[in-house]
């Protein structure tokens, strides 16, 4: 819902952003290339998605927990960026204008990246977390804060502005990411608490194997006494 609700949020704010940061460094009457940019945007959510496959084959020490947490933190990284941006007074100066251009740009992008890369990980928790009978309720009571957070940011943009609102999905993020690194704290608890068992579960396996060899072993050590004094007897008969 934190994500989402960000990602919602920055559908609304990025075109004015751009707009007005272009505006304030080239004047009123340069064009915004919405097109391109939006393209660009879509390129970086489809290579983050492509991304996901690499790092779920190739990175072995890499859990999904973890990627989570690096997708929510460079998300929220690249939003803090794009706020500080917006905040700072327009250069007076082309390259530097240009650059704050650039720079806003680039942080944009970047959640684009984390925006593709987060579907397939989510996804993938969600398929084993969440139990297939309760997976549908459960994720349609997800998002009632969703549309509770974008209807709440949407009403009060008035108030806000495009840098609040920018801010308030930063602060969405900072919260997924705390909860993201719960979540793999507590895997690793459970992934923890799981060897210990494993390894308690083989000793005492292992020790009712010698129990179960020792009990065997005697057994057959008074078969064979009692099959010798049998044999014994029956001689004394005969020789009688």
């Amino acid at each position: 819902a934190c994500f989402e609700s960000a990602m919602y949020v920055f559908v609304l704010v990025w075109a004015p952003t751009m707009r007005a940061t272009i505006a304030a460094s080239f004047g009123p009457s340069t064009p915004t290339p919405y097109g391109t940019a939006f393209s660009v945007f879509m390129a970086a959510c489809m290579l983050g998605s492509t991304l996901f496959g690499y790092l779920v084959r190739q990175s072995s020490w890499l859990s999904l927990e973890r990627v989570a947490v690096l997708v929510f933190g460079i998300a929220s990284g690249s939003l803090i960026g794009a706020c500080w941006l917006l905040q700072e007074p327009a250069a007076t100066d082309n390259e530097t204008s240009a650059m704050t251009v650039v720079h806003l740009f680039s942080a944009y992008v970047m959640f684009e990246f984390c925006v593709g890369l987060y579907f397939p990980t989510m996804g993938t928790l969600r398929g084993g977390i969440l139990p297939d009978s309760h997976r549908s309720v459960i994720m349609t009571l997800f998002a009632v804060p969703l549309n509770a957070i974008i209807v709440t940011v949407y009403l009060l943009f008035g108030i806000l502005g495009n840098t609040g609102a920018l801010q308030v999905a930063t602060g969405l993020l900072c919260v997924g990411a705390m909860a993201m690194m719960w979540l793999d704290y507590r895997q690793k608890l459970d992934a923890q608490r799981s060897a210990k068992l494993r390894s308690k579960f083989k000793s005492v396996v292992k020790k009712a194997v010698m129990v179960n060899m020792l009990a065997s072993s005697f057994l057959s050590h008074q078969d064979y006494d009692h099959s010798l004094a049998r044999d014994s007897y029956a001689s004394v008969q005969m020789a009688m």
